[in-house]
């Protein structure tokens, strides 16, 4: 006897009914016996297979569902290393930068201690050891900033599965410029904070997605904004970024404002559409970005995206996104 046997035999099942999904045996709905002692009618069996063809879709709409997740688990993660490879010259340029003030850093010790080990007189040694401590402090520095680069870049790349908690908005914020200095020229922008960090609510979110959705509103709004100071070349323009934070009703309001090249009203609802970019060249975007932003805002967190922008004048992003009770 096979265990599927078995377990219908423990049920002491009086009838089968299979569940098929594309011709495929998935699951079989098992029925004891009637509590009136009868056998069961034709028109049981009817009621029965419309249940078993009704079970087939819900499991049917559950794996699609689960399917979906993937696929945009996947686009994200597609966005995410795409921005990456745009970002590799300004990182490769930071690492960079560290390994060689290192390497300054151990050449100027080892010639301290070369040129002066003949004349090891209490006053030299004493020079010798304040030269090396101030070395070693150069060198904990670099480590230190190294580090923070490549803390941000894992933090940048995770998937976001760490959970929601009560999420500062300004080091969320200061966590996506960071890494945003090593896509975009930041020193470009004037980025003004219109909100004050001591008074606005912590928002219950996951802090990794929350600075993805920051990343790519911030490099969004640089693009935008570059674009019509090439494009329009207007005497004294200022690319200038203002974010603010209001609270209403339960909920933080958080507003990116750009004075870029705004959008067309006829582009405005496909942006958030996969893969439609306004971008002028194709590689500077993917198309993915404010997909995912969409999407992680919205369903994952809750809460609500909306645009407002004219063309030739900039661009308003507004997230809604729920205040961290307690």
């Amino acid at each position: 006897m096979t265990q599927l046997e078995k377990i219908i035999a423990s049920l002491e099942g009086a009838l089968l009914v299979p569940i098929f999904i594309d011709q495929n045996l998935t699951a079989i709905i098992v029925m004891g016996k009637k509590e009136s002692g009868k056998v069961y009618s034709e028109d049981d069996l009817g009621v029965f297979s419309i249940l078993a063809n009704q079970t087939a879709l819900a499991i049917e709409n559950a794996k699609f569902y689960e399917d979906m997740k993937s696929t945009h688990e996947q686009l994200f993660q597609a966005e995410k290393m795409a921005t990456i490879g745009t970002m590799a010259d300004g990182l490769s340029h930071q690492i960079n930068n560290r390994f060689h003030s290192l390497g300054f850093i151990a050449g100027d010790a080892l010639d301290t201690i070369r040129l002066n080990q003949n004349e090891l007189t209490l006053e030299k040694m004493k020079e010798i050891m304040a030269e090396l401590e101030r070395a070693f402090v150069r060198v904990q520095d670099n480590v230190t900033q190294g580090g923070e680069v490549v803390q941000g870049l894992l933090k940048y790349t995770r998937k976001g599965e760490i959970g929601f908690a009560a999420v500062d908005v300004e080091t969320v914020f200061k966590s996506a410029l960071e890494m945003a200095q090593f896509k975009i020229k930041t020193q470009e922008l004037k980025i003004i904070r219109d909100y004050d960090p001591a008074s606005i609510p912590k928002i219950k979110a996951n802090s990794t997605q929350l600075q993805e959705v920051f990343f790519n509103l911030i490099d969004n709004g640089y693009d935008a904004m570059i674009q019509r100071k090439n494009e329009k070349k207007e005497p004294g323009y200022q690319p200038t970024l203002i974010v603010r934070v209001l609270k209403e009703d339960g909920y933080a309001q958080i507003i990116f404002e750009d004075n870029g090249m705004g959008v067309k009203e006829e582009d405005v609802n496909k942006l958030f559409t996969p893969f439609f970019t306004t971008k002028l060249s194709s590689k500077k975007g993917t198309g993915l970005g404010l997909y995912v932003i969409k999407k992680i805002v919205e369903d994952n967190h809750g809460g609500k995206v909306e645009m407002v922008s004219k063309y030739m004048q900039g661009t308003q992003m507004k997230l809604r996104l729920p205040i961290a009770m307690g």
